[in-house]
């Protein structure tokens, strides 16, 4: 069950990682023993990153990991975010995440308009 609340109107700008464990993250389902069944939730929406660039000491650079009401107009731009070891590849993982992306690296594909 999620407090009650919201998060919204955040915006994360020009910001330098150097071997950062998770660079970008929502995670609605942190701590949670039945992720999957999670029905309610803080909304978050309007949340804003933009300007990131840096290293990576995880496999997941990006991370938007939503509830099933979904996270939304969250903006991806100008992020330029690699692995801190040069034989991996940074990801980005998301899931019930809306919003856009605009000249993003690592490629962000699954998020939904």
């Amino acid at each position: 069950m999620g407090a009650p609340g919201f998060v919204r109107k955040i915006t994360f700008e020009d910001i330098i990682l150097i071997d950062a464990a998770n660079p970008i993250i929502i995670d609605q389902h942190y701590g949670s023993k039945h992720p999957h069944k999670d029905a309610v939730s803080m909304p978050v929406s309007d949340v804003t990153f933009r300007g990131i660039k840096g290293t990576c000491v995880k496999d997941k650079a990006i991370n938007l990991n939503c509830s099933i009401n979904g996270c939304y107009n969250i903006t991806l731009d100008q992020i330029n975010i690699v692995s801190s070891e040069p034989k991996k590849k940074a990801q980005a993982f998301t899931i019930n995440a809306h919003g856009k992306v605009h000249n993003v690296i690592p490629r962000v594909s699954g998020l939904l308009e």
